[in-house]
């Protein structure tokens, strides 16, 4: 007589915990490395991330306080890397540049 047995396996499954999203600040400075972005810019990218609107405008403030976010100086590299560098037209810029 033959016995067959079965086998059972009982497997335990561990689950990572979800990796949890940088702060606000932390990411912002980020997405800033690569090149200079404007305030509308900066906002428009932290929303998309899900980040809470008190979170958002600490973390401008301080972007601003340590002159890493600057509309004004953005619109002056921006112009002098198009118009003078590249050659284009200075009124097709500044139209730009009210989009940004």
């Amino acid at each position: 007589m033959i016995v067959m047995m079965e086998k059972t396996f009982n497997l335990i499954i561990y689950r990572m915990p979800k990796p949890t999203k940088k702060p606000c600040l932390d990411y912002a400075m980020h997405y800033l490395y690569r090149y200079p972005k404007t305030e509308k810019e900066m906002r428009t990218q932290l929303m998309k991330k899900n980040y809470f609107l008190e979170e958002i405008d600490d973390a401008m403030k301080t972007l601003k306080a340590k002159k890493y976010i600057d509309d004004r100086q953005f619109a002056e590299l921006y112009l002098n890397s198009e118009v003078v560098k590249k050659g284009k037209a200075l009124a097709l810029m500044q139209q730009k540049l009210l989009f940004k």
